[in-house]
């Protein structure tokens, strides 16, 4: 029995290393990876500068960066992989985002090349990059993008950026400078009487009756224009259906906010008047005329007639009393049994089925409060008796808008469509296009749901890029680079420095003209 039982012991110790080995195994396969792998990034050296697309970059201490309310902003991370025994290469990962806020007006740029992989997210709110296979134990620096655009004065980003190895559970902080905006802008809301906000209503600023920029209000009724001179501008309503109930010129200096309270204008109305002018007569032989200039009844007494004829002229007037201009579909008149029409008299008119047509007026456009005024002559059929001889007259009228497509700079198409009503998207059978757009600059695409209130220009291109990359190069190395949108400017950029050297300027070639 006792033999047995130092047997069993011996199993039972032999069975406690075997799970002690077994453990011991399994958690240096869980651990030893980590183990291998962390803490292999050192995060040597992070610098930011703001590539200079029209901002004033001061990177002391003392002073923060200043930018333009449109910047490409540059953050050059510097670091150094660790070297590790057996490994040569190894991926990093930089994760960077944006707060609400500050995703209002900027966003990352996809910087994707060689080993470098980036993903964006949120409409460019959140950017991942991989950088892949980069050699330890050497200083290697990444370069964020971050684009700026249409900002207010005193907009402040400042992104949380990380960087990590790509095994290593913890990432490393990047701490960057803020970067703020110092411009001129001036933003709002627009508003009806009742401070309901306007949405999707196209405006305009002015200076000096010189169009300076046009922009869409956003559902909450949202406006804005920056990077203006300082000075005295106007902003404009461009909605034939809206106009301003003040005249909306203010003084914008630095972040001007400014409320436009807007109402609805009166429709194009067309309204008729119909006066007697003169009438002939003759009665029992007699003739008598009448002058009356603009009476709309006239009783001439008659004594023992027995026989009765003459001409009747009447003026016409025809007066748009809406606010916006719109174009005369058909002026009628109604002869009565009476009355006779005679076409030599009355040059400009016709006669179907028994009523009268003005020609001559018909698509003619009539302007807010804009009169026309026209003759009718009609002859007294010879009667024994006397009458009262009274007719009636009715214009009808549309407001009609002009839609003028440019098409790469070039008139594309041009057609006609009745006030408030929608039209459907041309169709562009040309490799690159991506549809139609209310501004030159082909920044504000133009939203076919909406019914036409205005005479348009609607601009198109088939140019495959819309962004350029521009770089700059001094003595053999990248100075600076910039991504411009297509029919954009080219901002230069702060002049290099060489001690013993004098910058001239920057060309398109080593022994170019300057640019």
């Amino acid at each position: 029995m006792e033999k047995l039982n130092k047997i069993r012991n011996k199993k039972y110790k032999i069975g406690i290393l075997i799970i002690v080995l077994i453990m011991g195994i399994i958690g240096l396969l869980r651990f030893g990876s980590v183990d291998k792998y962390s803490n292999k990034i050192n995060v040597k050296n992070i610098s930011t500068k703001t590539n200079v697309l029209s901002a004033s970059v001061s990177n002391t201490e003392d002073n923060k960066n200043i930018s333009k309310a449109y910047d490409l902003i540059e953050y050059k991370i510097e670091y150094e992989l660790n070297r590790v025994e057996n490994i040569e290469r190894r991926n990093v990962i930089v994760n960077a985002t944006l707060s609400e806020s500050e995703s209002k007006y900027a966003r990352f740029i996809d910087i994707t090349k060689e080993n470098i992989e980036s993903t964006l997210t949120n409409n460019g709110k959140e950017i991942e990059v991989k950088v892949n296979n980069v050699k330890t134990g050497i200083k290697r620096h990444i370069t964020l993008k971050l684009r700026i655009e249409n900002a207010p004065s005193n907009f402040k980003v400042n992104p949380q950026i990380t960087i990590k190895e790509e095994t290593e559970e913890t990432p490393s902080n990047v701490n960057v400078k803020e970067v703020k905006v110092k411009t001129n802008s001036i933003e709002g809301n627009i508003v009806d009487k009742e401070n309901n906000p306007v949405s999707n209503v196209e405006i305009s600023i002015n200076k000096e009756d010189e169009e300076i920029g046009k922009t869409v209000t956003k559902e909450n009724g949202e406006y804005l224009f920056t990077d203006l001179e300082e000075g005295n501008y106007e902003i404009k309503i461009e909605e034939d259906i809206y106009k301003g109930v003040n005249d909306n010129k203010v003084y914008v200096k630095e972040r001007t906010k400014y409320d436009v309270v807007v109402e609805n204008t009166k429709p194009y109305e067309i309204k008729v008047k119909k006066y007697i002018n003169k009438v002939k007569l003759k009665v029992n032989g007699k003739e008598k005329e009448y002058e009356y200039g603009e009476v709309e009844k006239a009783v001439e007494a008659v004594k023992n007639l027995k026989e009765i004829e003459g001409e009747i002229t009447y003026k016409i007037k025809v007066k748009n009393i809406g606010e916006v201009k719109g174009e005369v579909v058909e002026i009628k008149d109604y002869l009565e049994d009476s009355l006779s029409f005679d076409e030599n008299k009355n040059e400009g008119w016709e006669i179907k089925e028994g009523n009268l047509y003005y020609i001559p007026l018909v698509g003619t456009t009539l302007e807010s409060n804009e009169e026309k005024e026209i003759y009718l002559k009609l002859d007294i059929k010879k009667s024994e008796e006397a009458l009262s001889y009274l007719n009636r007259v009715n214009a009808n009228g549309e407001a009609y808008k002009k839609i003028v497509y440019i098409l790469d700079g070039k008139k594309y198409k041009e057609e006609k469509v009745i006030e408030n009503e929608k039209i459907e998207e041309l169709e562009v059978n040309k490799e690159n296009f991506d549809g139609w757009y209310i501004d030159k600059k082909q920044t504000i695409k133009y939203d076919f749901s909406k019914e036409v209130t205005k005479d348009r220009i609607l601009y198109g291109s088939t140019d495959s890029k819309k962004e350029y990359e521009v770089t700059f190069i001094d003595d053999e190395e990248i100075y600076n680079e910039q991504t411009v949108k297509a029919n954009g400017t080219i901002i230069k950029p702060n002049d290099p420095s060489k001690e013993g050297y004098e910058f001239k300027y920057w060309s398109l070639s080593q022994n170019g003209e300057e640019y």
